[in-house]
């Protein structure tokens, strides 16, 4: 066991003195030293121990070994140089890859060149669809081979100069939208921009402005400049764009908050002190959702003014109405029924003395299909107008819808049904009750609250949805029963009345004939009797019609005047009726009312 221990032992030794002989013969690590004696290769012993890592200066190798290179020197980088060296190996012949490098094609894409020059405005920057025009681009260094690119297609193009380019646009069968426009050349392609076409339809107009002469210290800090427009559509960015005549390219533009589209007829825009406004003369013109341009208006701006003549301006009603009678069909409605009925000739000795173009249908609460079609006007004359033969028996008949309908009342989501296009495109059904050009009424007749399906918000919208204008939609409510007479819950019907500026009684106020007039009185028909914010001195009043002047008025003075029209005179449907006139007590504005 022992002799196996010490054999063990000398291996280890062996080994350990090998690998001691073999590190310091490669400088593998720094030797410990005495004297100059105890470092291998001649090399110093350094003062504190070391022995140098470099050979001697002229040291010559070991005779001993013979086969022992020297250690060569390091070499010791250059610090200034910043370049990182390549540490990858050469490739050499024998390495060289032999595949072949992969062959870049030429980008073929289209890019935007400043070559192509800068495309800067265009004109116009929307038409309504079916239009035909010649269409204008605008910019700078455009080259001579500019070629316009309208909805990624290339028109045949005449260049004018080097800032114009301009086409023909041939917009018949598009769809309302907006398109990218941009130039294309040799070179490339310019940036793009948009174009919206819009609906079909006349454009946008500007018949007036008040007032046309402004104080600009009557900004303080805020104005309200009135515009009367033709043919705006509302909803969307509206722009008003008011231009310096001695500095046409100075322009700028109100928006948002402080453009309100009062009515298709009327826009207010507030002024501010920081609008920009200085003394001069301004071209004034609105731009639409469609970025359609009206004609302009001029607005002249000076220090001070002061305004003893006022100008109101009233827009006449269309003078056609179509009525919805939204009709209770459950079982404890046949009372109420045979009294509606019983007082139809009210609504149409109303509608006939106001010279109202109107139209009648009426269809019920019942969405189940309980009792008729949901959704489809009742009777065998659906319609009902000014020149139906016994209009008013056919009327009350249709009244009559009967008591055996759902009992969950679903009102809002039946008028939902029966204004819907399905409905509305319906041969058998509803098909030329809701005329475009006319206004919207609709009556609800019930003794139970609503019981759709939808929220209150959704039905808003829906109706909104159906006109041009909110104003054009007019709800009304006969709620309750015939012998309870007093106000009754119905929050979702009285949410939809409130929203388009409305009226609800009681049922039993039917038999109550000053109470039913007035709700009949909120039928929209042709006014012959306006109202000015002021009272007037009688001597300078002045009235226009369509902007013909007329003397076939009257006037009656209480706290405010009211100029009330002959009945041969009464202003015609969408009529404009503008009244200037001087305030018995002087106001320090000019005021624009559409009403």
């Amino acid at each position: 066991m022992s002799r196996t221990l010490y054999r063990v032992s000398s291996l280890i030794v062996v080994f350990c003195c090998a690998i001691l002989f073999v590190a310091c013969s490669n400088g593998g690590f720094v030797p410990r030293c005495l004297s100059p004696g105890d470092c291998p290769n001649g090399r110093a012993c350094l003062p504190d121990g070391a022995c140098q890592t470099n050979p001697a200066e002229n040291a010559k190798p070991d005779a001993s070994s013979p086969t022992e290179k020297p250690t060569p020197e390091p070499v010791v980088p250059d610090t200034k140089e910043t370049t990182v060296p390549d540490t990858k190996e050469p490739v050499t012949p024998e390495k060289a890859p032999t595949e072949r490098p992969i062959e870049q094609k030429p980008d073929t894409s289209e890019q935007i060149s400043p070559l192509c020059g800068m495309l800067q405005y265009m004109t116009p920057l929307g038409v309504a669809t079916g239009s035909k025009l010649t269409f204008s681009v605008h910019g700078k260094d455009f080259p001579q081979d500019s070629k316009i690119v309208f909805d990624g297609k290339e028109l045949t193009t005449k260049w004018i100069n080097a800032t114009k380019v301009e086409t023909t646009l041939d917009l018949k069968g598009e769809i309302t939208r907006e398109v990218l426009v941009f130039l294309r050349c040799s070179a490339g392609k310019t940036i793009a921009k948009g174009f919206i076409i819009a609906p079909p339809g006349p454009g946008p107009q500007l018949d007036g402005m008040s007032p046309a002469v402004l104080g600009l210290s009557q900004i303080q800090p805020t104005f309200t400049l009135s515009l009367k427009t033709k043919f705006l559509p509302t909803g969307g960015r509206t722009y008003v764009r008011f231009i310096p005549r001695n500095a046409p390219t100075k322009w700028f533009d109100i928006g948002g908050s402080d453009v309100k589209i009062v009515h298709p007829a009327l826009v207010e825009v507030t002024l501010r002190q920081k609008s920009g406004f200085a003394l001069g003369e301004y071209d004034v013109m609105i731009m639409d959702r469609y970025k359609r341009f009206t004609n302009t208006q001029k607005l002249t701006v000076v220090s001070a003014h002061c305004v003893n003549k006022t100008q109101e301006v009233f827009k006449q009603n269309s003078g056609k109405v179509d009525i919805l009678l939204v009709i209770d069909s459950s079982a404890s409605m046949g009372d109420e029924q045979y009294e509606l009925a019983k007082n139809a000739n009210v609504l149409l000795n109303s509608l006939n003395q106001n010279k109202v173009d109107y139209q009648i249908g009426v269809t019920t609460v019942d969405v189940d299909g309980v009792q008729g079609t949901p959704g489809c006007l009742f009777g065998t004359t659906k319609i009902v107008t000014s020149s139906t033969p016994n209009a008013l028996s056919t009327l009350q008949t249709n009244i009559k819808v009967g008591t055996g309908g759902s009992a969950l009342e679903k009102g809002l989501e039946s008028i939902k049904q029966t204004l819907s296009p399905a409905m509305l495109n319906n041969p058998n059904c509803n098909k030329g009750f809701l005329r475009q050009d006319a206004d919207l009424m609709i009556l609800i007749v019930t003794d139970e609250m609503d019981q759709s399906p939808s929220t209150v918000q959704t039905y808003i919208n829906d109706l909104k949805a159906l006109k041009a204008s909110p104003y054009q939609v007019k709800v009304l409510g006969l709620l309750g029963g015939r012998n309870i007479c007093r106000a009754f819950p119905y929050p979702r019907y009285q949410a939809v009345i409130k929203a388009f500026s409305g009226k609800e009684i009681a049922y039993c106020n039917i038999a109550d004939d000053l109470a039913y007039r007035e709700l009949l009185g909120m039928i929209p028909g042709l006014r012959d009797a306006f109202a000015l914010k002021h009272k007037a001195t009688p001597s300078s009043v002045t009235v226009k019609v369509n902007g013909v002047a007329t003397t076939q008025w009257r006037l009656t003075h209480t706290d405010v005047t009211t100029v009330t029209f002959g009945s041969t005179a009464v202003p015609p449907a969408g009529g404009i009726v503008d009244i200037s006139y001087t305030p018995v007590n002087p106001v320090s504005d000019t005021i624009t009312k559409t009403g």
